[in-house]
């Protein structure tokens, strides 16, 4: 019975972290998609924010979203050669608000994703969780707003360069 429960929680682990690795991009999107590859896969109207001065590094674009009926800022990043390496999304609400909505996306992340790899709480009340695999790395984090009133939430995904280097 112990052998079988095993077996099966190995199972469940290699299911779980295949889909993950598998998953390399955001939703619709995948790492080393065009701006417009992007905007057909999200049906989103992207609009260029980045200045003149920073495009010899990258390329930001931005949309607004809704994820769980909650609006969202996205900024899609883009290397110079017009290829995808990261999204983040921006939640700008009150304490309460911010603090419901990281609890609800962790757990989505979780279901999705697997265990948190890395979490970090600090002093001024800042908060990462953060999931790693092959192709991508999230976190998500909260910035409590002492001076605003306002908490940042960010959720971010963004290529994982580190596991492309070391397989070169």
């Amino acid at each position: 019975m112990l052998r079988v429960f095993a077996l099966s929680l190995l199972l469940l682990i290699l299911i779980s972290g295949n889909a993950f690795a598998q998953n390399c991009g955001w939703g619709p999107t995948k790492w080393g998609m065009s701006v417009e590859d992007v905007q057909k896969a999200t049906q989103l109207k992207l609009t260029k924010t980045s200045k003149a001065s920073d495009e010899h590094t990258f390329k930001q674009y931005s949309a607004k979203l809704n994820i769980h009926a909650v609006p969202y800022k996205a900024k899609f990043v883009f290397s110079t050669d017009n290829e995808l390496h990261r999204i983040e999304f921006e939640l700008d609400r009150d304490t309460q608000l911010a603090a419901n909505v990281l609890r609800n996306l962790r757990q989505d992340l979780v279901n999705k994703y697997g265990a948190v790899a890395d979490s970090e709480k600090r002093s001024s009340g800042d908060v990462t969780f953060m999931w790693v695999s092959k192709c991508s790395i999230i976190s998500l984090a909260l910035f409590p707003g002492a001076k605003s009133g306002n908490d940042l939430l960010y959720l971010t995904y963004e290529m994982n360069l580190g596991a492309l280097d070391n397989e070169l």
